[in-house]
């Protein structure tokens, strides 16, 4: 599986963990139901990993599959309205325009303010 070559991928960690030493890592996946949501790495442990402390470990697992996924499923809603609310802005022939309060630059223009004022979807990022 995936998660086994990442533990097991020596660049990975030295990668991701710069110049700590690493000694015996374990990634442990986390699931919500079949889905894998994520994997937690540990490492370090003195002494032995062993089945009693992945046991001790699952309702944490299991926690933080449902975090993670919450905010997963917020996100991708928040992303919805959003979505819905700048077609709602677009939609109307009113100039509507969001500025940056430090910068005074265009946060948001909609279609109708681009339409009117002849600016290009260039100039509004700019």
């Amino acid at each position: 599986m995936l998660y086994r070559k990442i533990i097991r991928d020596k660049l990975f960690w030295e990668t991701t963990f710069g110049s700590i030493p690493l000694k015996l890592p374990l990634g442990l996946p986390f699931y919500l139901g079949k889905k894998l949501i994520g994997i937690v790495g540990i490492a370090n442990r003195i002494g032995r990993y062993n089945q009693g402390l992945i046991d001790f470990l699952q309702p944490l697992l299991r926690t933080c599959a449902q975090l993670i996924e919450a905010f997963r499923k917020e996100r991708q809603r928040t992303t919805l309205e959003l979505n819905r609310f700048k077609y709602s802005l677009d939609q109307t022939l009113d100039m509507i325009f969001i500025f940056d309060a430090e910068t005074l630059g265009f946060e948001y223009l909609n279609e109708g303010a681009i339409k009117s004022m002849g600016y290009s979807r260039e100039a509004k990022r700019a």
